[in-house]
């Protein structure tokens, strides 16, 4: 249901409609005795108001975000739930929303530092009162002079019990997702919010989204597309020309790895207000609102029937017939390549959108991305179809249940073929649903690829005027065992995809939980870079070789792959564990792994500016391996860890190097004097005079 403008609810009159999503809509609204005072009234629809858990979640939203009491943080005044329509009550926000102000080009350094900061603290202020965003975007943040507000808490949670979604669904947007997402691990929403933020300041900086969803994909292709973008484009760089601070802060932000990001945000507030900038005039204030000119449609008003609010003449609003400006802080226009919706796979999904999208939802059906969570509750209608039985019958709203157990998949359900949408109803008649569980399932020639699910079901709609309930199942995955056979060069680790190294013995590996659909498994042995595969680039020592293989959903036969490796140079295994690691053993241990060269690691929060800078890693001359800080050390140690302070020898005669990076009592890395004293160890630090040894 569309409120218009001058409709009365309880004290308030709509003026205008920002945006709408699956629970409702977002109106301005102004005070019906008071109409210079406004509002952001976030309806229920009217269709859900009866539903119990429905009405529970919207009172819970209310409630959560009356925690939040933050300068930059959109403000939740009350709840109405006996009004007709229910309401939440959102202070209003004039401004400019973001993403329209970055179409305009990049941000001034100061003026990006600027909008960062306060985004960092009111995330920060968020995190602390256990919720979580989850759609920090441009779309979502208004800028209003030199202050900026965080809008749309739609999708927010609370901690890790996730209060706020249907059956756990919740939705978010695919360009300011993480790169976890998705994944088979659950995604921390924390570390969420501190990849998303990061982005949006890489964007600030540089003026470009950084990951746009692609025109010319369907969104399932699109999704897949952005999420395999960002799991191989690494850290955002803003590059040159940004501090070194700020730009490792942003690089810090958005690293892939979740375990290796920051956490805490007030951290990169410190960074953010270093450079941020006021007053620079680049972020012009709005002016405030009049009188609006709306006709308000209620018999109770001063004994009319419709009353009518002009603007005051001294007032620079519009002028008669004009449109008012684009000053609210959700606004109807087209969602921006930002905006592409998503559903969070990995939390537990519902067919029912609970988000109030503040911002124009560019709403995702079931049919496009939606995750279907377990006995979840849809109401749709489709309008009227050519199954229709009864040409005078009156389309009836239909409660969708899905059962059996929820893969961790994209879901996709259909009716007659297409795929089904919120806030309708079928006409009377059979029809044909289908749930179909997968990526990429479109059907060639009639048929769906053989790495999706689907289960067919037939439905008759009997007339009536109540909600038809109508029960579905999920189809059963079933696995194949997968069998890698390995020849030639021996290996030890072996990956799925872009997952995490697996170790490995012998000349066989066998998996069995992977799910449907194209793999690919790489295979290594010896001494290899970390992390991301070689392939074509990898040293003498390291062997690499991958096979693809094919998953089918509805599988049950075993799958046999085989791989190769080539020969490869062999490494001596003596050289870490005796005596005092030397320079020319660190410095072919750097060409191997790559990530811990000075170039790389130099200014950041493992190694400091003098990191190895008195030798060079490419033409070591003797000695010991100095100028290394104890994180490198005890990394090159691997697995066998630095030597204990105990170990022999405990001391020596003084020469070039005075102190030995050792592990103290606690396993933390310590110094030992050649004197016997011990003293502390600064992680990052790197002197002349200190070397390492290996148990």
């Amino acid at each position: 249901m569309r409120l218009e403008p001058g409709t009365p609810i309880d004290v308030w009159c709509v003026e205008q409609r920002l945006g709408s999503g699956g629970m409702g809509a977002v109106y301005r609204c102004f005070n019906r005795s008071a109409p210079r005072i406004r509002a952001a009234l976030k309806i229920l629809d009217p269709t859900l108001a009866y539903d119990p858990e429905i009405r529970g979640r919207f009172i819970r939203e209310a409630e959560l975000l009356f925690q939040l009491d933050h300068p930059n943080i959109v403000k939740v005044r009350n709840i109405n739930m006996d009004a007709s329509p229910p309401f939440i009550e959102m202070a209003f926000c004039q401004g400019r929303p973001l993403d329209a102000m970055l179409s305009d080009g990049r941000l001034p350094l100061g003026v990006a530092a600027l909008v960062g900061a306060q985004l960092a603290e009111a995330l920060a202020h968020v995190h602390d009162r256990g919720i979580r965003h989850r759609d920090v975007k441009p779309g979502n943040i208004i800028v209003n002079g030199d202050h900026v507000t965080l809008v749309d808490f739609g999708i927010a949670t609370e901690g890790a019990a996730r209060t706020m979604n249907m059956s756990g669904g919740a939705l978010g947007t695919v360009a300011y997702a993480p790169p976890e997402w998705g994944g088979r691990q659950s995604t921390d929403p924390m570390l969420w919010d501190a990849y998303s933020l990061g982005q949006v300041i890489w964007e600030c900086l540089s003026g470009r989204p950084a990951f746009a969803m692609p025109a010319k994909m369907d969104m399932r292709e699109g999704i897949f597309h952005l999420l395999t973008l960002k799991r191989a484009t690494g850290a955002l760089d803003p590059g040159e020309g940004v501090p070194d601070d700020l730009r490792e802060l942003v690089r810090t932000m958005t690293l892939p790895d979740p375990n290796l990001r920051l956490r805490d945000l007030r951290e990169a507030a410190v960074v953010l207000w270093r450079h941020a900038e006021k007053g620079t005039g680049f972020l012009p204030e709005v002016e405030p609102l009049g009188v609006p000119s709306v006709m308000v449609h209620d018999d109770s008003m001063s004994g009319h029937s419709d009353t009518m609010f002009f603007p005051d003449l001294e007032s620079e609003d519009m002028g008669q017939g004009a449109k008012p400006p684009n000053l609210a802080a959700w606004s109807e226009e087209d969602a921006s390549p930002h905006a592409d919706t998503i559903a969070d796979a990995s939390l537990t999904p519902s067919p029912v959108a609970t988000t109030s999208r503040l911002a124009k939802a560019s709403f995702v059906g079931l049919g496009v991305a939606a995750v279907l969570g377990l006995a979840g509750f849809l109401f749709l209608d489709f309008g009227p179809t050519e199954s229709s039985t009864v040409a005078s019958a009156s389309p009836r709203p239909i409660q969708l249940t899905l059962k059996g157990d929820k893969p961790d998949l994209p879901v996709q359900t259909l009716v007659d073929g297409k795929p089904t949408t919120m806030g309708q109803s079928l006409l009377p008649g059979p029809h044909t649903f289908e749930v179909v569980v997968g990526v990429g399932c479109e059907p060639v020639d009639g048929v769906r690829p053989s790495q999706c699910g689907v289960t067919t079901t037939e439905k008759r709609v009997s007339e009536g005027t109540g909600i038809y309930p109508i029960s579905l199942n999920y189809p059963t995955f079933v696995p194949s065992e997968v069998s890698l056979q390995i020849s030639g060069a021996s290996a030890d680790k072996v990956r799925v995809d872009d997952g995490d190294w697996t170790g490995i013995k012998g000349s066989s590996w066998t998996v069995s939980d992977l799910d449907p659909g194209a793999h690919t498994l790489v295979v290594r042995g010896g001494r290899c870079p970390d992390e991301v595969p070689c392939a074509d680039g990898c040293p003498k020592t390291c062997s690499e070789a991958s096979a693809e293989l094919f998953v089918p959903f509805h599988g049950g036969s075993p799958i046999v792959a085989e791989v190769a490796l080539p020969k490869r140079e062999e490494v001596k295994k003596t050289s870490r564990s005796r005596g005092r690691v030397t320079r020319r053993q660190f410095a072919d241990w750097v060409k191997s792994n790559p990530r811990y060269a000075p170039e790389q690691m130099r200014g950041t929060r493992t190694a400091d500016k003098n990191y190895v800078k008195g030798w060079s890693i490419d033409r070591p001359c003797g000695g010991a391996a100095d100028q290394v800080p104890p994180a490198i050390a005890a990394t090159y140690c691997g697995r066998k860890g630095l030597a204990p302070v105990s170990a022999a020898p405990t001391s020596w005669p003084e020469g070039a190097i005075s102190y030995e990076i050792r592990a103290g009592s606690n396993g933390q890395p310590v110094l030992l004097h050649f004197s016997g004293a011990v003293s502390k160890a600064r992680a990052s630090q790197s002197t002349p005079t200190v070397g390492f040894r290996c148990r």
